[in-house]
């Protein structure tokens, strides 16, 4: 009898047990399931969350909660709202933007005059932009602005002016450093970076187009990494191109962001007239590099390969059966120099090349220091920051085969194209 009263409490307990257990699974089940239905109302709401903003954007999701907007900012860090009704603003935010920036940055911009006496006796007015960049006077603009003038005049916003003379000057880049002796403190721009840019960002250019003092003009970035020809003939790689209007008179004055910070500094127009074309800008992380030579030595000391290069395209490469159809072709090499002792070798075989003459035979650069080589923008690019003296590792294409040459650099003539 006894054991049966342990059996029968034994069953109760294993049925107490799975009842607990039905209960506990019918709850985690129901549990489940409404997760299963919040996952996939959040699913829901996700995929029409998307697609208003592939539709209507930003402004268009908020308007629906009912949040007035009147303008989106971006930047790495995330989005700022302005709410609002923007009838009773003096300014737009554009506006207001435009403002600052001119308010903070036009006494950093001077008028240059330069004259230039020719050679039949001829005496030519030149006028310019100038972008202050230190206190004590040191003025940075244009080589074209004030190349073979005794005679160069620097105005400042007061209208005050001063006589400046050249510290340095850099033919190849466009770019002159003069300096004033000034009697009380400037106003140096503020200097940004030009390697984070993009192309549709917002810029802002103030110069002195046709003697007009400080003129703001605005535009956006429309191309990056340009190669421009100077009225020099002179290859300048690297460049910022704009719409923002620059005319005859801007050459030396800068190229802004949206924070007022010097982006690059304008320098030339690609046009068939004197106001409409493609406008170009000097990058500033160009222009920092260039500086120490320019105040230290009065020149810049590049590093070159005595070679003539020439750049590779299909054509060329199909007359000279090369496999490979991009990359610099050596047409010579300067005879006795280092280039020739590294173990380089220019062309044999003259040919016409449009309006020149070349030699095709030569190795074909790909490579330099690691940096692949296809166009002249890499090339001159690859040696921008190096020095006579500088050691480069040079990868060459012979036969169709590759090899890598070890090459001490010369100075670079500022002539050279």
């Amino acid at each position: 009898m006894e054991y049966s009263k342990k059996e029968t409490r034994l069953t109760l307990v294993k049925i107490i047990i799975v009842i607990l257990i039905f209960i506990i699974t019918l709850v985690f089940l129901h549990h489940w399931s409404i997760k299963i239905k919040q996952n996939y109302d959040k699913d829901e709401l996700r995929a029409n969350v998307e697609k208003i903003l592939d539709k209507e954007g930003e402004r268009g999701l908020l308007s629906l909660a009912g949040v007035n907007v009147n303008d989106i900012f971006y930047d790495e860090n995330g989005v700022s709202l302005i709410l609002g009704d923007s009838s009773s603003w003096r300014y737009t935010s554009d506006e207001k933007q435009n403002i600052d920036v001119y308010e903070s940055n036009n006494k950093s911009v001077v008028y240059i005059s330069s004259t230039i006496t020719q050679s039949n006796g001829v005496i030519v007015n030149n006028t310019g932009s100038g972008i202050v960049i230190s206190k004590k006077g040191e003025i940075l603009t244009n080589y074209h602005v004030v190349v073979d003038s005794p005679n160069i005049i620097v105005t400042l916003d007061d209208q005050s002016s001063y006589k400046a003379t050249i510290i340095g000057l850099d033919k190849v880049d466009d770019i002159a450093l003069i300096s004033i002796d000034v009697n009380g403190d400037l106003s140096p721009i503020k200097f940004g970076r030009s390697s984070s840019l993009k192309i549709g960002q917002k810029v802002l250019a103030i110069g002195n187009p046709f003697g007009y003092d400080r003129t703001l003009t605005t535009g956006i970035i429309s191309g990056l990494n340009r190669v421009v020809q100077t009225s020099d003939k002179n290859l300048v790689v690297g460049m910022i191109q704009t719409d923002a209007s620059i005319n005859p008179g801007n050459s030396g004055g800068p190229l802004l962001d949206g924070h007022g910070e010097m982006i690059g500094m304008n320098t030339s127009i690609y046009t068939q007239s004197d106001t409409q074309g493609m406008n170009f800008a000097i990058p500033i992380d160009t222009i920092l590099s260039l500086l120490p030579d320019l105040l230290t030595t009065g020149k810049v000391l590049r590093g070159w390969l005595d070679i003539v290069p020439i750049q590779l395209t299909k054509q060329l490469a199909s007359y000279s059966n090369l496999r490979v159809e991009q990359g610099i072709l050596i047409s010579q090499v300067e005879k006795d120099g280092e280039a020739e002792s590294a173990g380089l070798k220019g062309g044999s075989v003259k040919v016409s090349y449009g309006s020149s003459t070349i030699y095709t035979g030569g190795d074909v650069i790909t490579n330099i220091n690691g940096r692949e080589i296809k166009n002249y923008s890499d090339y001159y690019n690859a040696l921008l920051t190096t020095k006579k003296g500088d050691s480069a590792k040079v990868t060459i294409i012979r036969n169709n085969k590759e090899f890598v040459k070890t090459v001490t650099l010369v100075q670079r003539d500022e002539n050279l194209n």
